[in-house]
């Protein structure tokens, strides 16, 4: 056989494993890769304008798609690898499988100092640095090992609860000819789905048929899952209604009849609610963060609720709340394992009477009540739950799989409540929340669901973060829409302040002589990136606008003037409740 490098029998094999994208910055040790990918292989290299704006793009890659193979990230060493730490951070944190690979110092001269070698304390520390951050770090330390350590590497990515991982590659092994040790993708990448234990299944069965006020809690497991026609048919063979958590939304469509929406800090009261007074809550996928349980005391689990906890990863089971029953096992798997239990017992029909229902309508009529003039608000600048209603809305009419990321900020605090998702594509960057990530990850998310439209819902915080990945949509064709939340403020930080400390400190954007509120010209820096962009002041205009960028297929920011409301918290509409909770969670 031909000897050909490392480099391209790597890229050879994530070639015909499938991967179709590989979201790269050109540093002096990764060449022979990037050569590799551009010509001898059929994976599109998308050229990025920083290393963080590569990996938020391949994790949102893979929440859109959600099966394998993840997209390739492709850096440099030194700073390079560096400035993919809290992008990588945060796919670790939700659980979004990518492949980065870093060419780094050649192996001949590991620990001499060499430039951009971070080798203060021991040789090419990247791998200690990425470990914690990543499901699997490695060093290749040889070239006959380079393909064998990459199917590791993958293996591990895809398969029970998806993550990054990252290979860190001498550059003179990437450039090493040798005959290939080769392996065929198909034999060597196995997806493993881990089953319920039988035994338990039958436990939980048995449970559940006895409750009176069940919930079902979808999490972002369902999505990793793919389990959302196996959530429906549960929910609906036994009537039981379905909440979420942020990550989890969209898992089930809200417009669904039996969905109540997203509980938690800024969820729906009826989903706040019915957590509340559930007696048996069968959780999927979810890990009970204390956003989504209002700092962990709106469950009254165990005293009053019962938990059966379905996770593929049994770290996060009995982590916050005991289960009295915990099914370690994939999501779609559990669900149609307990379905078939559940028919076995009861056959198909409704396990929940009818007054859990009236009760939950009467909720759900109370919160709609509590929001109908934010919804509808006048405010001009413009008011958040008005921008997220109408954007929602106009999604619902051009195409309700249109996909949608939310990025940190007051738009966590909004979306949840405020944002109908009416599909699966929707998500946001829960625990780790980086900044910027919804503004750059959106490119990635229309590679992923390229026949919809994208659109990612951001603060003026966030946009700054990584608004050049308006300059790569431009230049690859890649159509997707921003919608700005212009304040000049990190506005959730300015009202935690003044709530705990009296008054804000360094949370505005202005100009400091005269205290005149200041950002730089969106619209100028959407159109030097070669955008289309707008600028929108009036509630009149929102859902036109959006619908107008949507239908445009080509890069468009639209930078809402937007006041400075305080965020949405379900807390104030659950104080007029039975069950009062604090009025904060800090």
């Amino acid at each position: 056989m031909v000897e050909e490098r490392v480099a391209t029998t790597l890229v050879r094999f994530l070639d015909k494993w499938g991967v179709e994208y590989a979201f790269v910055y050109a540093g002096h040790t990764n060449l022979p890769l990037l050569y590799s990918i551009k010509y001898e292989s059929r994976i599109k290299g998308i050229v990025t304008r920083r290393e963080d704006q590569a990996v938020f793009m391949a994790d949102a890659y893979w929440r859109m798609k959600r099966s394998p193979p993840p997209a390739l990230v492709v850096v440099t060493t030194g700073p390079g690898v560096a400035n993919t730490i809290p992008a990588v951070a945060n796919a670790f944190s939700d659980s979004s499988a990518l492949i980065l690979m870093a060419g780094i110092t050649p192996s001949e001269w590991t620990d001499r100092g060499r430039l951009e070698e971070t080798y203060r304390y021991a040789p090419e520390q990247w791998v200690e640095i990425m470990r914690p951050i990543t499901k699997r770090a490695s060093y290749v330390n040889r070239p006959e090992l380079a393909l064998e350590m990459l199917v590791r590497s993958v293996n591990i990515a895809v398969n029970g609860r998806p993550g990054p991982v990252s290979l860190h590659i001498p550059v003179d092994i990437l450039y090493h000819k040798m005959e290939p040790v080769w392996v065929e993708p198909s034999l060597a990448v196995k997806p493993v789905k881990i089953g319920p234990d039988p035994e338990v299944v039958a436990k939980a069965a048995d449970l559940i048929v006895k409750a009176e006020r069940p919930v079902i809690l979808a999490g972002g497991g369902v999505h990793n899952a793919q389990a959302w026609e196996e959530l429906r048919e549960f929910a609906e063979t036994f009537s039981i209604p379905v909440i979420t958590t942020f990550m989890g939304k969209g898992a089930l469509p809200e417009d669904h009849p039996l969905n109540l929406g997203v509980s938690g800090i800024c969820g729906t009261g009826q989903a706040c609610l019915a957590s509340r007074e559930a007696d048996v809550v069968i959780a999927v996928g979810a890990r009970f963060s204390e956003m989504h349980t209002i700092g962990y005391q709106l469950y009254r689990i165990p005293k009053e609720t019962m938990l059966v906890h379905i996770d593929v990863d049994p770290v996060e089971v009995n982590r916050v709340y005991p289960a009295e029953l915990a099914l370690i096992a994939d999501a779609k798997l559990a669900l149609r394992a307990l379905k078939d239990a559940i028919i076995q017992r009861v056959g198909k029909k409704s396990i929940a009477p009818e007054s859990w229902f009236a009760k939950l309508g009467e909720y759900r009529k109370l919160w709609e009540d509590y929001v109908r003039d934010l919804k509808g608000s006048t405010a001009s600048p413009l008011h958040y739950a008005r921008i997220f209603h109408d954007a929602s809305e106009a999604v619902a009419e051009v195409d309700r799989y249109t996909s949608v990321l939310f990025d940190t900020g007051l738009t966590q605090s909004y979306a949840p409540a405020f944002w109908k998702a009416y599909s699966r594509f929707n998500s946001t960057n829960g625990h780790w929340a980086q900044m910027g990530f919804a503004t750059a990850g959106i490119l990635g998310a229309k590679l992923g669901n390229p026949e919809h439209p994208a659109i990612a819902v951001t603060g003026d915080g966030s946009f700054f973060m990584t608004c050049y990945s308006l300059a790569t949509a431009y230049e690859h064709d890649i159509p997707a829409v921003w919608l700005v939340m212009d304040n000049q403020a990190v506005l959730i930080e300015t009202w935690l302040m003044e709530d705990f400390l009296g008054k804000e400190a360094y949370t505005l954007y202005m100009k400091e002589k005269t205290g005149v509120p200041w950002n730089p010209d969106i619209v100028k820096i959407a159109e030097s990136m070669g955008a289309k962009a707008v600028r929108i002041s009036k509630p009149e205009e929102i859902k036109p606008t959006v619908k107008e960028a949507l239908k445009s297929n080509e890069p468009y920011v639209i930078d809402a003037l937007t006041g400075r409301v305080r965020g949405y918290w379900a807390g104030e509409f659950l104080k007029i409740h039975p069950w009062p909770l604090p009025t904060s969670f800090y």
